[in-house]
């Protein structure tokens, strides 16, 4: 399991880190995509929570209290439409929306963590699906556990160093990168070239504070 050559002190810049690795130059700005965001809108438009008022909408879950009649109407239109639209293209996002859904995913992980738990009997694993500009298809996986879990052994997978995995103070976070082997040394390339930037970027902007 290689890791980078890039850390992250804390898990909760998650958010931020996903936008500055997803806007970098060598990497495709229009595939980004996130199947498992359907999942967290199905567990959380359960949830009468003010806290989640925000990320409800923007993942376009209804909590009006409209009539049972009329909600059943307003679903099977809204599903009819649904079925024209391309499955991958209706999951795309770009970096600052999905910096957006992760900051608050964060801010309020112990709710959505038990949450997505109750409807899928799993941990929160979100698959955010993109392309390097020679074609070259990789994948982020951030991944939410209680703390008293141990995370699995993975193969094939870049991991990110980070030095405190907390996000609250009973979940824990990880984030790593899939590739495919006979391609391992394309990935180490590109992602040493990515992350030459990104600590590029910090070193100056941690010389200019100081």
């Amino acid at each position: 399991m290689p890791n980078l050559n890039f850390h992250l002190s804390l898990a909760t810049l998650i958010p931020d880190f996903i936008y500055q690795f997803l806007s970098n130059d060598l990497i495709d700005q229009n595939i980004f995509t996130c199947f498992e965001l359907e999942d967290v809108r199905d567990a959380v438009s359960k949830l009468k929570i003010e806290e989640l008022k925000n990320i409800n909408k923007f993942l376009m879950i209804e909590n009006t209290s409209l009539e049972n009649e009329q909600n059943e109407d307003f679903m099977e239109k809204l599903d009819n439409s649904l079925m024209e639209i391309d499955n991958e293209y209706y999951h795309r996002y770009t970096p600052g929306e999905l910096r957006f859904i992760f900051e608050e995913i964060i801010n309020n992980i112990d709710i959505i963590y038990d949450a997505f738990k109750n409807e899928t009997g799993l941990n929160l694993t979100l698959n955010i699906g993109f392309k390097f500009k020679d074609n070259l298809e990789a994948n982020m996986i951030i991944e939410f556990m209680n703390k008293y879990e141990t995370f699995e052994h993975l193969e094939n997978a870049f991991i990110l160093p980070i030095e405190n995995y907390f996000v609250s103070d009973n979940i824990i976070a990880r984030v790593y990168f899939s590739y495919i082997q006979e391609n391992f040394s394309k990935y180490e390339n590109i992602f040493n070239q990515i992350f030459d930037i990104i600590n590029l970027k910090h070193n100056k902007n941690d010389s200019l504070q100081n």
